[in-house]
């Protein structure tokens, strides 16, 4: 009797032990990843370790380092290039200990790449596909670990202060604003 690997996480999750027959089947079937190929490009050693990451467009892939670097790498021809990251035009204690960029995320329409900024609390968001500076968002008060967008307009955060931040971009006659729907504040660029 052959399962899916759905139901043997279910008993995995379960506690329930797992037939050793039923093992077999799970390798069987998990080695149908033939047409999946691995391979390596090298990443300057000036670039710590990479903590995020999200593909941009079918050839390129930016990345987020543990050394809070932005790094475009495209992936056909190996070039990369790095981006400047925002800093709040406004004074702001930067943590002593930068966590590097945790998080990366775009919109459904890539239109917008949401990720952390100069300082690491901050989140950063530019207009693709040129990563034009938009805005900063300031609210969280430690690292920014989690960011996803809910749509085209609407994207969440979450950081190492407990807090979640629901941001929303509003365009008004033309002018578009970044303003946060729970008391955070953001600086348009």
């Amino acid at each position: 009797m052959k399962r899916n690997i759905i139901e043997h996480l279910s008993d995995r999750r379960s506690k329930r032990p797992i037939p050793y027959n039923h093992r077999k089947d799970i390798i069987a079937n998990s080695n149908n990843c033939s047409h999946l190929t691995e391979r390596c490009i090298d990443i300057p050693s000036s670039y710590n370790k990479i903590f995020a990451s999200a593909w941009v467009n079918k050839d390129c892939v930016i990345v987020g380092t543990k050394c809070n670097k932005l790094l475009e790498i495209n992936v056909q021809n190996g070039c990369k290039r790095e981006i400047p990251l925002m800093r709040s035009p406004y004074p702001r204690e930067v943590p002593d200990q930068s966590a590097g960029i945790h998080a990366i995320a775009l919109n459904p329409s890539k239109s917008f790449l949401a990720t952390g900024g100069v300082n690491v609390n901050d989140l950063a968001l530019y207009t693709l596909p040129d990563y034009r500076p938009y805005a900063v968002g300031e609210f969280h008060q430690s690292w920014l670990f989690g960011i996803s967008w809910i749509n085209d307009f609407m994207l969440c955060t979450g950081a190492r202060d407990g807090n979640i931040c629901l941001w929303t971009i509003f365009d008004v006659d033309g002018f578009s604003t970044y303003e946060p729907s729970v008391g955070c504040t953001a600086r348009r660029r």
